[in-house]
């Protein structure tokens, strides 16, 4: 009897012994986080970048935006400064129009035909350029007057360089104007021999056309 007794004393401390069937047994799997999705990248690090003038005159002033993240500038503002005294619009202030509007391309395009007829290179367009005489052609309107100086003296044509200089455009601005529309500038320039010898003039690289908001002051412009 005393020997069965044992046994079931052996046999139950066997059983208590055992690992994994302890109450006080804790698993592994408590240190393994939940599964989840994977860790998220990093932020993007990039700066914004600095813009670019918009034109393509050598020497020309870069524009002074900042990018939002990815490195892409802005340029320039939106308006040409202002500055009545030398012809540029202020109230308000003509609008920058990359490429220039359709009918500005139509009198620069009609101009290079022009050229290429005479045996001469198409000039390249530039924004500078434009922008600079579309402020001029508002600043006619606006003070109503027309001419290649300012109001207080529309037929000074030295304001054309101070324009130029007041812009920073790297050069003389070299002008001409029409008060009569897009359609009829060409036209009125070849019928001038005065107009018409600066259009054709072979040294002439870049150009732009700027035309009024009413669209009846035109102004074409090169440098030298």
């Amino acid at each position: 009897m005393k020997n069965y007794v044992l046994a079931i004393i052996i046999v139950v401390g066997l059983i208590i012994w055992m690992p994994g069937c302890s109450k006080s047994h804790k698993s592994s799997r408590n240190s393994i986080p939940a599964s989840g999705g994977s860790t998220g990248g990093t932020g993007g690090t990039v700066p914004g970048g600095t813009g670019t003038g918009s034109g393509n005159i050598p020497g020309g002033s870069p524009g002074t935006g900042t990018g939002s993240g990815t490195g892409g500038g802005t340029g320039t503002g939106d308006t040409v400064p202002g500055n009545t005294q030398i012809g540029l619009a202020e109230n308000p202030e003509a609008p920058r129009i990359p490429g220039g509007t359709a009918d500005e391309q139509m009198v620069a395009q009609a101009i290079n035909e022009y050229r290429q007829q005479n045996g001469l290179p198409a000039l390249i367009w530039s924004d500078e350029i434009a922008d600079a005489e579309r402020s001029h052609a508002y600043d006619c309107e606006q003070q109503g007057y027309f001419g290649h100086g300012a109001k207080s003296n529309p037929s000074n044509y030295s304001f054309c360089t101070q324009r130029g200089q007041f812009l920073g455009l790297p050069g003389s601005l070299y002008e001409c104007g029409y008060g009569g529309g897009a359609s009829g500038a060409l036209t009125a320039w070849k019928n001038s021999s005065t107009h018409r010898a600066a259009i054709l003039n072979s040294t002439l690289k870049y150009h732009g056309v700027g035309i009024g908001a009413s669209g009846v002051a035109v102004f074409w412009a090169s440098l030298r």
